[in-house]
């Protein structure tokens, strides 16, 4: 066979194994355990919610260093960032459900008026970050650091801290103050008096019964909250150990990123909204809605493309928190540190782990594959040496260069298929899960080192 037919054949293969629940966790939980404790990071938490209802979760690493260390449990709350955005503009749908509003009225119909916000703007623009109303970020930020034991309202950052410069209506330009505005219009919209964080609490956390999330500072967590890592001086410190407030922070986060959750919560919660269970069908539909020029964003969600749905964080913590449609999965991971990968950084951070937890999943999940399959891996799992056997329909007639590969993306072994039957020794490899990339195909075949 030609490398050119071989090279489509490996294009459209897709390894399968079928695991019980038990192996399937195994393999989750070895994936976890191999990636973090390659990573500089404090401490990562992680939980995934499969198709038959089970919840998987784990974690690693520190809660906290000062007064005392302690290590950090799947029980542990920290702060999710903009993944708050998500659970506003689902309580905004939920009202337009019972019709208190709708999507196209415009905001001057709730607010009273704000310097610089145009009264036209619509709730749905708020949602979309179509707007063009600056970021107050930058500047209530540069406040905080004066007056870091600050609590900031809402009324206040809107009427003081909106100094930057609008882009015209309409425009995408992601704006934490579309979210600080879309809860003035939950508390508003809902004329009964209540907070933002009230009426989400009423209409999505209880219901849900999702016991591990909150508004903080102004509800505070049953569990433990996670202290967070970050710069001082050119040492990573525990900011809440050292004595650093964090609870002005969250407060001027609010509706734009003032939660604080775990990620057995998150998963429920992604699971419920884009599983179809929380929203009418129709208002999912809105969420979903991809706005053109708007990177793949929907109404208080982004998309990754291939129906995964969900929203990313940032807030001191780092937080992802996607559900995977086609594959009715959901899967959060969390970390209490303000490090991440990119600008030639070395760290392994939540987003390296995220990946590597769903590349373990689609592993060990049953999928469709070709009828007809080129390659098998055996034994696997495996213990000291594997065999790569080729399928008798292809015919290799050149040596086939392969990359055995770890949950990073790291190449740790280069070795050639000949012939039908290739062994390799594994013995020498920690635990966990990696990967075998044939010749210039994306195709990876999953090894499960046991």
């Amino acid at each position: 066979m030609s490398k050119k037919i071989l090279f489509l054949v490996l294009s459209f293969f897709i390894t399968t194994h079928t695991f019980a629940q038990n192996d399937c966790f195994e393999v989750l939980n070895q994936t976890f355990d191999s990636i973090t404790s390659q990573s500089q990071i404090w401490g990562f938490s992680a939980a995934m919610l499969l198709p038959d209802g089970c919840l998987w979760k784990r974690a690693s690493g520190t809660a906290q260093e000062l007064p005392d260390e302690q290590p950090l449990t799947t029980d542990h709350v920290m702060g999710i960032g903009s993944v708050t955005k998500s659970f506003v503009s689902a309580t905004i749908l939920l009202m337009m459900e019972d019709g208190l509003l709708n999507l196209d009225d415009p905001i001057g119909m709730y607010l009273a008026p704000y310097p610089n916000v145009p009264p036209e703007a619509t709730i749905r623009q708020l949602l979309s970050h179509t707007s063009g109303i600056a970021n107050y970020l930058p500047f209530i930020v540069n406040a905080w650091n004066i007056y870091p034991d600050s609590i900031w309202v809402i009324d206040t950052i809107l009427h003081h801290y909106l100094l930057g410069t609008n882009s015209p209506l309409g425009t995408y330009k992601y704006s934490d103050t579309n979210y600080l505005l879309a809860c003035r219009i939950i508390e508003e919209g809902t004329g009964t008096g209540q907070s933002w964080y009230e009426v989400v609490r009423e209409r999505i956390l209880d219901p849900l019964g999702l016991t591990h999330t909150y508004a903080y500072p102004y509800e505070l967590p049953n569990q433990p909250f996670a202290h967070v890592w970050d710069n001082h001086n050119g040492d990573y410190e525990d900011l809440q150990g050292n004595g650093t407030s964090l609870d002005g922070v969250f407060a001027f986060g609010a509706g734009a990123g003032g939660l604080i959750s775990n990620p057995e919560d998150l998963a429920r919660f992604s699971e419920r909204l884009h599983g179809g269970h929380l929203l009418q069908p129709s208002s999912l539909q809105e969420m979903h809605t991809d706005y053109p020029g708007t990177g793949i964003n929907g109404l208080g969600v982004k998309s990754l493309g291939n129906n995964v749905w969900g929203h990313g964080g940032a807030i001191f913590y780092y937080a992802r928190a996607y559900y995977y449609t086609n594959d009715s999965m959901a899967l959060v991971v969390q970390q209490n540190d303000s490090r991440q990968d990119g600008s030639g950084s070395m760290y392994i951070d939540f987003r390296e782990v995220n990946d590597a937890l769903r590349d373990a999943f689609l592993t060990v999940s049953t999928t469709d594959y070709h009828p007809e399959e080129s390659f098998r891996v055996f034994p696997n799992p495996a213990k000291d040496k594997i065999t790569l056997d080729v399928s008798e329909n292809l015919s290799i007639n050149d040596p086939l260069p392969c990359f055995l590969i770890d949950a990073t993306g790291r190449v740790l072994q280069t070795f050639k298929i000949e012939g039908n039957r290739t062994e390799l020794f594994v013995g020498q490899m920690p635990k966990g899960l990696y990967f075998i990339k044939v010749g210039n195909s994306t195709m990876k075949i999953s090894l499960i080192r046991d």
